[in-house]
């Protein structure tokens, strides 16, 4: 690895309309400016070179309700937090940070990712140059189609993280084929009775979580050949969530928001 400056990182062109930037995280590699340390690679959605996506919000991921003190308490979409890209400095969000730090646990990153590269929009696109984001963007569906994974960061966990795991386990008993019938027999599963309010609760906060109102969300899940979700390094919830069947599962989920909604 080359020695570590504090220089910033300089984007070189990509070669061609097709052409995309890759990460590969080096975990156990710090230096005294930043503890995440990774290496860019040029490629062509033409070659087959597997990798993951990174889905998450630039922004505070954690629901409004939640009281969680950390660090990086009070987030926001500015880049002011510095990583290492093959020995140069360059700053991203602190939701975005905390997302690398979780993958860069050896056992989140063997749970959630299936290939050694992984594509993350405000890393792999030079933010500072607004043709090639205008041009990466045109071709945003074939990179998710692309992928071999989607790996979606929610942000650590808060106070309802566990009540809402506990509604989804519940509630991922449900058969697949029965999904569009969920709204009318909900009360006829007896779903009253083993998800408790304190769940519901939960389930409705997780659900409020910035993630889940994002544009770009349901290109990015129905496009995935498989998605998983991360939080912290509780994998946990990389199981529960591929129980809920993504994408489907979402829309599941927020028909329980509805049916919540109609028997007040």
């Amino acid at each position: 690895m080359s020695e570590v400056t504090a220089q910033i990182y300089k984007y070189s062109a990509l070669p061609s309309p097709h052409s995309i930037r890759l990460v590969q995280l080096k975990p156990g590699v710090t230096n005294i400016w930043s503890d995440i340390t990774l290496s860019l690679r040029t490629t062509s959605l033409n070659e087959a070179v597997e990798y993951d996506v990174l889905s998450y919000t630039w922004g505070d991921p954690l629901t409004p309700f939640s009281r969680k003190d950390g660090s990086n308490w009070g987030m926001d979409a500015v880049r002011r937090y510095p990583i290492n890209i093959d020995g140069y400095l360059l700053e991203v969000t602190a939701s975005l940070i905390d997302a690398l730090h979780a993958l860069a646990d050896t056992g989140t990153r063997k749970s959630a990712m299936k290939s050694q590269y992984i594509w993350i929009d405000s890393i792999c696109i030079n933010q500072e140059d607004p043709l090639e984001r205008a041009a990466q963007i045109s071709i945003m569906g074939s990179i998710y189609e692309a992928a071999q994974n989607v790996v979606i960061w929610l942000g650590d966990k808060d106070e309802f993280t566990d009540e809402a795991l506990a509604a989804m386990k519940a509630r991922s008993v449900i058969p697949i084929q029965r999904h569009p019938e969920v709204g009318t027999i909900l009360r006829r599963l007896g779903f009253q009775t083993n998800i408790t309010p304190y769940m519901w609760l939960g389930l409705v906060a997780f659900l409020n979580r910035p993630w889940f109102s994002r544009v770009w969300v349901v290109q990015e899940v129905s496009l995935a050949r498989d998605a998983v979700v991360v939080q912290t390094k509780d994998t946990s919830l990389v199981n529960v969530v591929k129980c809920y069947q993504f994408p489907s599962g979402y829309h599941l989920a927020r028909s329980d928001l509805d049916e919540l909604s109609e028997s007040e």
